[in-house]
């Protein structure tokens, strides 16, 4: 059974050593890495030819930039293995990870497997291992997942390749920001088989203040979120879900307050805080879902001027 590891590389320099040294350690024999440069303007592009000199595992595509998701793509469709799965530039594997999520995957027949992971922030790490039931139908995951109960990351999961091709899946082109969670969501609208190795194998390095979509906000990713809000509200119909679709809701709603700049009082209103309940709103009872209280009752420019007085002291 063979695995295929698609790595997304665009101007990861600094940490894609490390990368990729965690890949040419990785016991699974039967391993594919397709490395997909996306336009690098760094050294990404050199690094990546040099290590798959000496490694015949590892195959390098180089590419325009065209954002993590197609790149994504371009590594689904070039993969050849039984398996698929995905890492970032940035973060490292412990070298048994992909032989035990084929193991288990063989094990269980599991479409999906995933496993728990580290977040490294600098010198210290965080375990990040998700509770030991699973919910048993995939409305329950879905209805987890809206609702930040079950990670939505796609790199700690290997996925039965031909899922892709049997229900024609694909990475949503221009979609760079929740596009995890997009897929994620998409795979689970079909009978899908989901277990749970409970270790953490995965290292996701958190860059606080670094350059990439969460730490900064623009209009354009602001928009991928609307576009994805809509998505969920046309295919999860069901009640059940109404809690989680709140949820994410804040989530946007609070993405938007974080809009570096171009953000207008009226689009906000138009595309935020009209949509979301107001006794939804009270009824989540986070620090987020009343920072975006406070700008749908007092307006956008009064709700993220709190929220900056806020964020560093929170969020950083």
């Amino acid at each position: 059974m063979k695995v295929s590891v698609g790595l997304a590389v665009y101007n990861a320099e600094c940490y894609l050593e490390q990368c990729l040294d965690s890949l040419t350690k990785q016991t699974c024999e039967d391993l594919e890495i397709i490395i997909i440069d996306d336009g690098s303007t760094d050294s990404s592009g050199a690094i990546c030819d040099r290590y798959a000199v000496l490694n015949s595992r590892m195959r390098v595509i180089h590419k325009p930039n065209g954002g993590l998701a197609s790149a994504r793509q371009a590594a689904l469709e070039a993969s050849t293995g039984d398996y698929f799965c995905v890492c970032d530039a940035d973060d490292w594997m412990e070298p048994e990870m992909y032989e035990r999520l084929l193991n288990k995957a063989i094990e269980t027949d599991a479409d999906i497997v995933m496993c728990g992971s580290w977040r490294e922030y600098g010198d210290t790490s965080q375990t990040s291992v998700y509770r030991n039931i699973i919910p048993t139908d995939n409305k329950g995951v879905i209805k987890d997942m809206l609702n930040g109960r079950f990670p939505c990351s796609i790199w700690n999961k290997l996925f039965r390749r031909d899922l892709f091709e049997k229900y024609r899946l694909s990475w949503e082109p221009g979609i760079d920001m929740g596009e995890d969670l997009l897929m994620m969501l998409k795979i689970l609208l079909y009978p899908v088989k989901l277990v749970c190795l409970q270790e953490p194998f995965y290292h996701y390095r958190r860059i606080q203040g670094g350059n990439n979509y969460t730490s900064h906000v623009t209009l354009n990713s602001y928009r991928q979120l609307l576009f994805i809000e809509d998505w969920i509200d046309e295919h999860m119909k069901s009640d059940v879900y109404s809690e989680g679709k709140t949820h994410f809701q804040i989530n946007v709603a609070y993405a938007g307050l974080r809009v570096e700049s171009g953000m207008t009082p009226t689009y906000y209103r138009k595309t935020a805080t009209s949509r979301i309940n107001l006794k939804k709103l009270i009824a989540e009872w986070t620090l987020k879902s009343m920072l975006i209280l406070l700008a749908k009752l007092f307006g956008y420019r009064f709700g993220s001027f709190v929220n900056r007085l806020f964020y560093k002291m929170v969020y950083k």
